[in-house]
């Protein structure tokens, strides 16, 4: 029993067929940021990792009244809200979800239709399995991933026992 795709669509409402998520390591990532989010992250503002860091979304969009009634600043908001959410909930890594994968930049770059084709499910699923298979490692105390999937998952694949059932159970065993 593992979780699927179908789980993913069913539970996070994720688009699972569509055009594979990746993205390159080498590109000018001040000038992607700059296209998609229209600010240029400050040398401070990238991880040593090389990911973006979510204080620079946060520094530029956190309030849509700040932006409201400028058509350009409203679509910078949204993709930098969409770019929060993929890195602090859905593709989030063991730092807590304070970074951003720069390699997913350049995916928002195009219209939201674009965006949209993504299948975000999958590489979802991916990313949550990559980093439960990292997690075997004795020497790990964190994890990343969508961790409100697994949740939600093992919450409807094994409904919680009732105390009344595992009392009568018990009292089963004692009789023996």
């Amino acid at each position: 029993m593992t979780i699927t795709l179908q789980d993913v669509a069913g539970i996070l409402g994720l688009p699972t067929d569509g055009t594979v998520v990746t993205g390159s390591t080498s590109e000018d990532w001040h000038a992607a940021c700059a296209a998609v989010f229209g600010h240029v992250p400050e040398a401070g503002e990238f991880h040593h990792s090389g990911d973006l860091r979510i204080s620079f979304l946060d520094r530029h969009y956190t309030r849509w009244t700040n932006h409201e009634g400028n058509h350009a600043a409203e679509i910078y908001f949204t993709k930098a809200h969409i770019a929060r959410m993929l890195g602090t909930w859905l593709l989030a890594d063991k730092s807590g979800g304070s970074n951003f994968g720069c390699r997913l930049v350049p995916l928002l770059g195009g219209g939201f239709e674009d965006i949209g084709r993504f299948s975000w499910g999958s590489a979802v699923l991916t990313h949550l399995f990559r980093n439960l298979c990292e997690l075997t490692d004795a020497r790990r105390t964190d994890m990343g991933g969508c961790h409100i999937l697994l949740q939600i998952w093992a919450w409807m694949r094994f409904p919680p026992i009732e105390l009344s059932t595992l009392t009568e159970s018990l009292w089963e065993v004692d009789r023996i």
